[in-house]
């Protein structure tokens, strides 16, 4: 489920996909673009406009890549969930056309409709589009007049929908629950030799961690629990058995939790790495000695006293809030309560190593002014995805799975701005993730839903969603 709310948007298609190349050969020759590829409470889905949509985002996507030299993406697991990028993108194209035919098929709930000036730019975007791309790839993506105005249709239809649909919510939303503290820091990371060299920026430091733990989650089997009467019966079993042969058997299976604790701690202590350690240790006493020199020289510059002490530390100013607590807990126990402009008197510890915090303001206006706004979005957002579940759970909804199976990914569509790089783009791999640059690595991890609405966005100025689709 997206954390945003997801904007279609149909202004700028012509310029989004202005398209010059095609690689490999399709197999969908007699693709019948007319047949139902999904039915919604009897409205059809014609399968020419599923496969053009599928496609066009598909264009969006290698675009992205081939900016940053990477080719190949599309029938590659690249977000290790176990399909190809292109069968996620035509999952998400039939998901999405569904919502749209349902928001289609409430219009007139919300007093909604398209103009025929509207009409009369859409039929003008699709002919300039069908105008600046050669027969051939045309064909391969199965667009012609009819079917590309019907799909810009489709995305205006989504766009003053949407709006509409989350136009009733609340938007009143207090200082208290957006408030945003703004912090400056030094972070002396415990490194070792052995040790990568970590992400130089903060936040995509401890979003790798963020995510390695929920990759862990995900991957552990579920504990499995214990009835208690059948956790009753199984201790009462061990008492008898304890009476038996009482030495033996509290030797090998029976231990309370405070023994169990014990081991535990003795465990982690006999096995943690003594060059961690003595980076830690390293990395502390750097922190006190910053913190003991700042409050020694209150006018000291803050980064320059860091550098002084170690120019590899990391210096940086961040706004966060309640809202982000998985990620700045130990930042937001250490200044709660704090006054403006108070330097925590000590190392506050964190798993790659410790910061030195100074407290700059508990309420940062701008930041948090800007927590309202994303605020009410989500609440728009959650308001929108909760009638699409209203209406899918009561429509009728129907997909030929023959006329999906036909739509594939055996041909690539590169887009003008890539047809003459220097070098050939290079295939995805993930050696190759782990090296990108930082826009990259948010590209690849990025919740899908939220990624294809920027895809389909391309490089439009649009403020509006109901502005009428322009060239």
């Amino acid at each position: 489920m997206n954390t945003r709310w997801k904007k279609a948007a149909s202004v700028g298609i012509c310029a989004c996909l202005a398209l010059s190349a095609l690689t490999g050969c399709s197999k969908d020759k007699g693709f019948d673009t007319k047949a139902a590829a999904i039915t919604v409470n009897g409205d059809e889905i014609p399968a020419g406009v599923l496969k053009f949509a599928t496609h066009h985002l598909q264009a969006q996507y290698e675009s992205m890549y081939a900016n940053f030299g990477y080719s190949g993406i599309i029938n590659q697991d690249i977000y290790g969930t176990g399909s190809t990028l292109g069968d996620s993108i035509k999952d998400q194209m039939v998901e999405e056309m569904t919502h749209i035919i349902l928001a289609e098929q409430h219009m007139d709930d919300y007093g909604v409709s398209i103009s025929e000036e509207q009409k009369a730019d859409i039929s003008e975007a699709a002919a300039k589009f069908i105008a600046d791309n050669d027969k051939e790839i045309l064909e391969k993506i199965s667009a012609d007049q009819d079917t590309v105005e019907r799909y810009l249709e489709l995305l205006t239809v989504q766009s003053m929908m949407q709006e509409a649909m989350g136009s009733d919510v609340d938007t009143e939303v207090s200082d208290e629950e957006a408030a945003q503290r703004r912090i400056t820091y030094a972070l002396f990371e415990a490194n070792t030799e052995e040790e990568s060299e970590l992400e130089s920026e903060e936040e995509t430091e401890e979003w790798i961690l963020d995510e390695t733990e929920k990759f862990a989650e995900e991957a552990m089997p579920e504990e499995t629990s214990v009835p208690e009467e059948a956790e009753t019966a199984s201790l009462t079993e061990n008492e008898a058995t304890k009476t038996q042969a009482a030495d033996e058997t509290e030797t090998e299976n029976f231990w309370d939790a405070e023994e169990l604790t014990e081991m535990e701690e003795e465990t982690e202590t006999e096995t943690e790495d003594p060059a961690l350690a003595a980076a830690k240790r390293e990395a502390s006493a750097k922190a006190e000695q910053l913190i003991a020199r700042l409050q020694d020289n209150p006018d000291e510059d803050f980064e320059t006293a860091m550098q002084e002490i170690d120019p590899d530390a990391t210096f940086n100013s961040i706004t966060f809030g309640e809202g982000d607590a998985d990620y700045r807990a130990e930042l937001l126990e250490a200044t709660d309560g704090l006054a403006d402009g108070t330097l925590v008197d000590y190392p506050v510890e964190a798993d790659s190593g410790y910061y030195v915090v100074r407290l700059d303001t508990q309420l940062d206006r701008e930041a948090t002014d800007a927590e309202k706004e994303y605020i009410v979005e989500q609440r728009k957002s959650d308001r929108v995805e909760e009638l699409y579940t209203e209406w899918e759970e009561a429509a009728e909804i129907s997909n030929d799975d023959e006329v999906l199976a036909e739509i594939n990914f055996d041909f690539s569509l590169v887009l003008e701005t890539e047809a003459s790089t220097e070098s050939p783009a290079e295939e995805v791999t993930e050696e190759a993730v782990e090296e990108a640059p930082e826009e990259m690595t948010e590209a690849l991890t990025a919740d899908e839903d939220d990624f294809a609405a920027w895809a389909l966005e391309g490089d439009t100025e649009a403020e509006a969603e109901t502005e009428a689709v322009t060239e």
